[in-house]
């Protein structure tokens, strides 16, 4: 047997050493559960008081589109009727995204009913209705609101009480983690709800907050990604789109610099700053700051150190006495 005076010392180092090792480590464990995700949504304006030009980051003109005056239109010479505008950023497919307009809509002409049609998730900004890609709402300048597929007489829409002839604000809130797109206007100054779009796999139901309208839907025949592109198009002359604005979430493991931010006309957002505990002295160019730790270094190295020790004692606890000792 080994000598109790020779144990109980030993066991006593190896529990104060392990001791001093878990507290030695554990600001960094807690650090490690404490983490979590930062949300930063940034608001893109269209430049319209100036204009889109053709190098815009952020924005793109579409097809006979004319910006001009604070607001776009279609060119004199066009003859399709088909302007627009497109977003340069895709929506992440996380978190919700708002898409905000003026929109002027004209009365039906020649027998050509003329819509809207706010294009979400698509593939890419330019997609049209024929390359089946993403989805469509479309919205008629005497009040039908819809679900748009593939031609314009493929609409699956309903009478409302807002009219577009005279201009309204409209917002669209795309919450990609419920896979829920929303449609509100402006009704005398209140934001008021107008229709949410319940996306299942390849069908989409757009139900209306007025409860005296069935609901619509369609089969889309492909499947509606959670992420894409943006743009807005009219399908006849007379259409004008103002005030025109896409908000988009980003996430990351380190803070933002703020929760929000502003982008006005074809400017590039401004980056983040990374205030992890790890890294804090000093800056870099755009303003994160540089520099490592001394944590980096010393904890590795004490723990190293203090797992040698653990080590020594153990085989000391285990070794067998010395012939001639008594057990």
């Amino acid at each position: 047997m080994y000598k109790t005076s020779r144990i109980v010392p030993v066991l006593a180092m190896a529990l104060a050493l392990s001791v001093v090792l878990s507290l030695m480590l554990s600001p960094r464990t807690a650090r490690a559960e404490e983490a979590q995700e930062y949300v930063k949504n940034t608001t893109y304006i269209a430049g319209l008081e100036s204009g889109i030009e053709p190098d815009d980051r952020n924005w793109e003109l579409l097809y006979d589109a004319v910006s001009k005056d604070g607001k776009i239109s279609g060119s004199a010479a066009s003859e399709s009727g088909i302007y627009g505008v497109g977003f340069k950023h895709k929506t992440p497919g996380r978190g919700t995204s708002v898409i905000s307009a003026d929109i002027t809509v004209p009365e039906a002409k020649n027998d050509k009913t003329g819509f809207v049609e706010i294009a979400l998730r698509l593939n890419s900004m330019t997609d049209g209705r024929l390359d089946k890609k993403g989805f469509r709402i479309c919205i008629e300048g005497g009040g039908k609101i819809g679900i748009l597929y593939a031609s314009a007489n493929k609409k699956r829409s309903q009478q409302t009480n807002y009219t577009f002839t005279d201009g309204r604000k409209i917002y669209i809130e795309d919450n990609a983690d419920e896979n829920v797109i929303t449609l509100f206007v402006d009704d005398a100054g209140q934001k008021v709800k107008v229709a949410e779009c319940v996306i299942d796999g390849q069908r989409v139901t757009m139900f209306y907050a007025d409860e005296g309208l069935e609901p619509v839907s369609t089969d889309f025949g492909f499947d509606i990604y959670r992420d894409g592109f943006v743009s807005i198009t009219a399908d006849a002359q007379g259409m004008y789109i103002s005030d025109l604005s896409v908000t988009v979430p980003s996430f990351s493991s380190v803070p933002y610099a703020s929760a929000e931010e502003i982008v006005s006309g074809g400017n590039a957002p401004a980056g983040f700053v990374d205030t992890a505990i790890d890294v804090i002295e000093g800056d870099d160019d755009v303003g994160r700051p540089g520099g490592v730790n001394a944590s980096l270094i010393v904890y590795p190295v004490l723990s190293v150190l203090l797992l040698a020790l653990v080590i020594v004692c153990v085989v000391m606890l285990v070794k067998k006495p010395k012939e001639g000792e008594s057990a």
